[in-house]
């Protein structure tokens, strides 16, 4: 099923406010005391719930939400370095969700209707997979620009798949 939306603008501005949404509830699973890497990642599911739902022309709303979401959380002042770094974790963010939805799209044409188990075990690792880009991106953006030290990216790395992971399991 797909969706038709009147405004290009008024999408846009809908997927932002749910990714930023999404992301303050996100913010109340923290665990660690910086990064807002959390156990369960709303905003991932969101991304992936409009991937499936609307296609391609929802990455800006994606993009501009996981921006906005980012910035705030990175610190001040905002330098060339800070918009880079949010630039970064936004757009893997956005390739991720992107990536999920792709794949499951060609491993279950069907969903959500009459799912077999080997489609079910198949969208569970596709999703995993396409976890790792935003965890990836992220983290390796952070431990890049030296706001992440080594002893904690392989922990954060960790949390931060398994947030958006949840997220898009049980949001998208």
């Amino acid at each position: 099923m797909k969706i038709e939306f009147r405004s290009g603008l008024y999408n846009t501005l809908c997927i932002a406010l749910g990714y930023a949404v999404g992301a303050q509830l996100g913010f109340l699973l923290a665990p660690l005391a910086h990064w807002s890497v959390t156990l369960l990642w709303p905003p991932s599911g969101v991304a992936l719930a409009a991937v499936l739902l609307a296609g391609r022309s929802t990455l800006p709303g994606i993009f501009l939400g996981a921006f906005v979401t980012n910035l705030s959380q990175l610190p001040f002042p905002i330098t060339p370095l800070i918009l880079c770094i949010g630039l970064a974790i936004s757009a893997a963010s956005t390739l991720s969700a992107l990536a999920a939805g792709a794949m499951l799209k060609r491993i279950a044409p069907r969903a959500p209707r009459a799912l077999s188990g080997a489609e079910l075990l198949k969208g569970y690792i596709a999703t995993g997979l396409a976890c790792t880009i935003a965890a990836s991106g992220g983290i390796g953006s952070l431990y890049l620009s030296g706001l992440v030290p080594a002893e904690e990216v392989g922990v954060t790395w960790g949390l931060w798949w398994l947030g958006d992971y949840c997220g898009m399991l049980i949001f998208g």
